[in-house]
């Protein structure tokens, strides 16, 4: 596991476990007895040190460095598509729905579908949530910070899969079309 490089407190940490396990920060204050903006703080704080634009892309970070321990694997066989997965990615880097639709070449409404069907397949809250369950997955790995897409372009002996089973290294994937696309 890589070293952390950035110096979080241990609120800061405590704060980014808490909201993996898909607690608000209201559900924060109220559990730690402090308030709901000293969490909302500590949470921008953290953000704001590694220049993440969401809590999602905090958490991912803090998977990848080493700041929080890697949830312990779940369930094997968990099949996502790969636009779902491409999307999860995404959005785990902090892009927002219209940028990760401008990059899959496709519309918003197929990317805020597939994240709310990949929500609900993880029985997740939130997106920070779908973040910490997609690593107890392993389907967000450390060395993986590209799309399915972007890998088969890189390596065209692949064959092109349309899914990902948790716990398998990521396939190639395919490029998804809106149908105005194509």
């Amino acid at each position: 596991m890589k070293r952390q490089t950035v110096d979080f407190t241990s609120r800061e940490i405590e704060a980014m476990a808490l909201l993996a396990e898909g607690r608000s920060a209201k559900e924060i204050a109220a559990a730690a007895g402090r308030s709901t903006e000293t969490i909302r703080s500590r949470t921008e704080r953290a953000r704001h040190k590694i220049g993440a634009p969401t809590v999602a892309c905090l958490l991912d970070y803090a998977y990848r460095k080493g700041v929080l321990p890697l949830p312990e694997p779940e369930q094997q066989g968990f099949k996502t598509s790969s636009a779902e997965l491409d999307a999860l990615r995404l959005a785990a880097q902090g892009r927002s729905t219209t940028q990760i639709a401008t990059e899959l070449l496709t519309s918003r409404q197929n990317v805020l579908a597939d994240l709310r069907k990949l929500r609900v397949r993880l029985g997740a809250k939130n997106l920070p949530q779908m973040v910490s369950r997609a690593w107890a997955l392993r389907l967000l790995q450390e060395d993986d910070t590209t799309t399915a897409s972007a890998q088969k372009e890189r390596t065209s002996d692949h064959p092109a899969s349309e899914s990902r089973v948790a716990g398998q290294p990521a396939p190639g994937g395919s490029r998804r079309l809106d149908a105005r696309h194509r």
